[in-house]
Parts: structure tokens; sequence; C-alpha cells
């Protein structure tokens, strides 16, 4: 998914930001502990790339890396802002850990086409990660190898149109768990999450995969000055859903 209006300086310095911790223990369980929110401090661009690895060391398990490591399941992530616009991203994992990942063209609201070209798969940007190399198709045409699109689906997640940055920049410690849920296909436990900053919040519900501590399920709030130009705020909230869902996904192959 890529940035978006005022967020394309932002994004370039958080891509592969800080690495989505666990919850809080839960009842009848250890998970590890998580870094306290910092309840005063607004976003602030990441100048240094940091490692999923570099994360655990100092925060513990990443459940975004998780959620990268679940094989035979679909993948779908949105991002919906208050103009209207949304950036989408669907992906597929096999049983083997290829993946099929499929973004429309997103244009803005007020821009209609005057016509629709006959060629099929004209509007979507196409990759494909087989046996570690990553091929992407553009417009219905023939793959091409493209070594940097291989971090495209991690690189949504923990960007500022997915979940990922948000969680680590509101902390986990304080989240509680509500209920325990089938989500997806998962045995799940809800959290809800309200972390305050000074110029906004970050508000919403986070779903995490009982056995593999994945992350399977976030639904996320940002208020307009964490994600807008402070200048030129946005009129409502940027909305981010992530779903995971367990499927019978077929060996993924270059097309």
């Amino acid at each position: 998914m890529q940035p978006h209006r005022s967020l394309i300086s932002l994004a370039l310095l958080v891509l592969l930001a800080a690495a989505c911790i666990l919850p809080t223990r839960l009842s009848g369980s250890s998970t590890p502990s998580a870094p306290t929110p910092a309840n005063t401090a607004s976003p602030q661009p990441i100048e240094t790339e940091v490692s999923s690895e570099q994360a655990e060391a100092e925060t513990g398990p990443d459940m975004l890396s998780a959620t990268l490591g679940l094989r035979s399941v679909s993948i779908t992530l949105s991002a919906s802002y208050p103009d209207g616009s949304v950036r989408s991203l669907d992906a597929q994992i096999d049983a083997s850990g290829n993946v099929h990942l499929t973004q429309p063209f997103s244009l803005p609201p007020d821009v209609q086409l005057k016509s629709t070209p006959e060629s099929d798969g004209w509007d979507q940007f196409e990759v494909y990660i087989v046996n570690g190399h990553a091929y992407t198709l553009t417009g219905g045409g023939e793959a091409s190898e493209d070594p940097v699109s291989i971090t495209m689906l991690e690189d949504a997640l923990r960007g500022p149109e997915g979940p990922g940055l948000w969680l680590v920049l509101a902390g986990t410690r304080d989240l509680e768990p509500a209920a325990h849920e089938q989500m997806g296909g998962f045995n799940a436990i809800r959290y809800p999450m309200n972390a305050a900053f000074e110029e906004g919040t970050v508000t919403g519900t986070i779903w995490m995969d009982e056995s593999s501590l994945a992350l399977v399920r976030a639904s996320l709030n940002i208020s307009p000055l964490l994600f807008s130009d402070p200048a030129s705020p946005a009129n409502g909230d940027l909305s981010i859903t992530l779903d995971v869902v367990r499927k019978d996904i077929p060996e993924i192959k270059l097309p």
C-alpha cells in the first residue's frame, strides 16, 4: 500500500518501523510484557529502520512476524481516509509460504475514467513471491523479477497504512483481554485499545491467535493530527482494518 498525501514523508521513514509487540499477560497464560504507551508523545518520523529481530530483542516476541509466518491464509488490509479514498491490499499465502499479492490501482474520489481499457487486469498491481523470489505484474502483463517487492506485504503491515506502526506508537502493555472468540478460523483473544496522545488517539480493537501469537484481526481509528498535516488536518479519522482468514489456498505459481 502506498503512502497517502501528508503521509509520504512519514512513510519513507517508517515503512520498516519498530515491530508490533504482544499484548500483556493473558489470564491463564504468560505472554511477554511490552513497553508502556507514550501517552503524551505524538508520532515522530523514525529516521532509522528497525528490523523485527532488533525490535524483538528490545520488546519481546513480535505478533506481525507471527502473522507473516502463517500458512494457508488470506490477508486483507485496507486504509480508509476521510476524503473517501481507500488503499487496499489482498494477499494469499499457501502451505509452502509462497505469496500472491493484489493491489488495485487507487484513484482520487474526484477522478473518473472516461473509458475502460479492454485488457484484463489493467487496474491491478500483482506480486508473486515463489520459492523466495519476487515477481511483479502490472496491467495484465507478463511477470518480471523484482527483488524489491519481496518485502511488500511486511512493509504494508508495518507501515502507516497498516496496524504495526500505530500499535508500536500506542504500546500494548496496558491492554486487557476482553474475550476469547473465533475469528477467521482462529481461536483468538480480543483486546480493546484506547491510546491517548497529546494530539489525538489511536482507538479500536485487535485480535491475537492464542496458539501462534499472531495478529489475526485489527480495527483501528487514527485521529487526524496523528496522520495528517497539522496546518491543514483531515476532517476525520484514518480507519485501518486487517483480516486474516484460514483457507485452503491452492499452490501459488507464476502465471
